[in-house]
């Protein structure tokens, strides 16, 4: 398996993980929060949405040759968001805004970003670095980190979606 199909393979696997952890939502419960001061299924939905956006940008957009290794940035990364004990302030541009969500709609949207994704990262050079959207405490970063940034990014929100579905169904 070459590298790019690896990643496409993790990828998928992410989404696969992430689309049934959604799906156990009913129409009622997706937009329930937790307390006052936690997000609901459909707030953190329309969060990972935003990223996964931003992701898609910044693999579209232009990049250039990479003066370092390619994966030099995702030890910060995976320690930083595998830390489900430290709450991380989202910056602003991914704050959730919504009042109103259809699940379905979100889901739907969530699945043709992560296909595009994959699609992208088929094509292209994985190890430039991307020049049009940089993340906000790391700095430009390579296609190949920005993928893993989303995979390690749905990982850590997995956690908090099991969280709030115990608690919205209890």
């Amino acid at each position: 398996m070459t590298t790019n199909e690896q990643i496409i393979a993790d990828l998928n696997e992410n989404t696969d993980s992430l689309l049934q952890e959604l799906a156990g939502f009913n129409h009622q419960n997706f937009s329930i929060k937790p307390s006052a001061t936690e997000w609901s299924a459909a707030e953190l939905t329309e969060h990972l949405l935003l990223i996964e956006r931003n992701v898609v940008k910044a693999l579209k957009g232009n990049a250039n040759t990479t003066e370092r290794a390619i994966d030099a940035k995702l030890v910060l990364l995976k320690m930083a968001l595998a830390n489900t004990t430290q709450k991380i302030q989202a910056p602003e541009m991914v704050v959730p805004h919504s009042a109103t969500a259809n699940r379905q709609e979100m889901l739907e949207e969530i699945r043709n970003l992560r296909e595009e994704q994959a699609s992208l990262i088929a094509g292209c050079d994985m190890s430039l670095t991307c020049l049009e959207f940089k993340h906000p405490m790391m700095g430009t970063m390579t296609r190949y980190e920005w993928v893993y940034f989303n995979i390690y990014h749905t990982e850590r929100h997995l956690h908090q979606l099991r969280r709030i579905a115990r608690q919205v169904n209890a």
